[in-house]
């Protein structure tokens, strides 16, 4: 940040007679006590807070740990976590029948987007080209219908990209068969 540019800062300022707060970037000590004596010696009413960049572990940890608890008292998704709730997700759902996966995202509540999988089971006539009534149709035509399990692999990504990059990584780590080849291809053309 250049002199002139923070003198120009300090004249607008001091337009106003309100204490003014002001935030900057942390950059070392030497930039902070530079700015500090300018500010001091413009004699306006001003505050400088010197805000250093978020840390590695504020990047990758989240405060969102317990998110929503479940409402439900036998829910088909929270055995050991409470899951059902969170969004911004990319999961990964193992067949309890024949153990073949799926790994999806979804940005909604991950309950609604497992909703989802399940009718497509229930009812694979109502959803035909959906991966999951291909799959009980092809593995467990004449059989009950398989639970299952689901694991989050990724949560709170907010962006759209973010998510679809993940999930395209995650498709590459885990080969899953129940994703169909249009959704494969589609995924990984993020990470490609």
């Amino acid at each position: 940040m250049e002199e002139s540019f923070l003198y120009a800062l300090l004249d607008e300022l001091s337009a106003t007679s309100a204490f003014v707060t002001l935030i900057l970037p942390f950059l070392n000590d030497s930039f902070s006590k530079r700015i500090n004596m300018i500010v001091r010696k413009s004699g306006l009413p001003v505050r400088l807070v010197f805000q250093p960049p978020p840390t590695l572990k504020q990047k990758l940890t989240s405060s969102r740990v317990y998110e929503a608890e479940c409402d439900l008292r036998q829910c088909h998704y929270c055995r050991d976590q409470r899951i059902c709730h969170l969004r911004g997700t990319v999961y990964l759902i193992t067949c309890s029948g024949c153990g073949q996966r799926y790994v999806g995202e979804s940005e909604r509540p991950l309950r609604k987007r497992l909703d989802e999988h399940r009718r497509a089971l229930n009812r694979p006539q109502s959803y035909p080209t959906n991966s999951f009534s291909k799959h009980r149709t092809t593995m467990h035509t004449y059989g009950s219908i398989p639970e299952f399990e689901v694991k989050v692999l990724h949560r709170n990504l907010v962006k759209p990209l973010d998510r679809k990059i993940m999930e395209a990584k995650e498709i590459k780590r885990y080969k899953p068969e129940i994703n169909n080849r249009e959704e494969l291809v589609e995924a990984l053309k993020y990470i490609a």
